[in-house]
């Protein structure tokens, strides 16, 4: 067990900047935009990621349904990265498959992305368009029409 816990402390003093770095932009995106992802804060569209913190916090709740509902990434992801630990904190070895993993949830996530867009954008949550981002604010009418297009293309997709 000593030498899990070594490895732990290890690798927390290896990413301790990156962690403070990733709290530091939430508390200040959410502060000066009330989001916190990058693509709402921008264009005020969601992002294949929008909805996993609510997805991981109803999963921990037990709240299997709903956390699927809000974002149905939140399982193969949290499997990914128990596979992750496991192999390197307790087997103590380079991660088996890896990059065909990682490369098979990214390709997953964006299929779900384009999935979710097409059913609910922009009526139901998280998939919904967020008024007042940065282009909303700099480009005159862009939070009328970019959902509009949006929306005009998405109904192009036939589910």
């Amino acid at each position: 067990m000593k030498g899990i816990a070594g490895r732990i402390r290890k690798d927390l003093k290896t990413i301790l900047i990156l962690i403070i770095v990733i709290v530091l932009w939430r508390v200040l995106c959410l502060f000066f935009f009330n989001a916190s992802c990058p693509s709402v804060i921008f264009c005020g569209f969601p992002c294949p990621g929008c909805g996993l913190t609510r997805a991981f916090v109803l999963l921990i709740q037990g709240r299997l349904y709903e956390s699927l509902a809000m974002n149905p990434m939140a399982i193969p992801i949290l499997l990914f990265i128990l596979w992750c630990l496991y192999w390197h904190y307790v087997k103590a070895e380079k991660i088996r498959f890896f990059t065909p993993l990682l490369i098979a949830l990214c390709l997953s996530a964006i299929a779900v992305y384009i999935c979710r867009m097409a059913l609910y954008f922009p009526t139901r949550m998280p998939m919904t368009f967020t008024h007042g981002s940065v282009l909303g604010n700099a480009v005159p009418g862009y939070d009328t029409w970019a959902p509009e297009v949006a929306g005009k293309i998405l109904d192009s997709i036939s589910l």
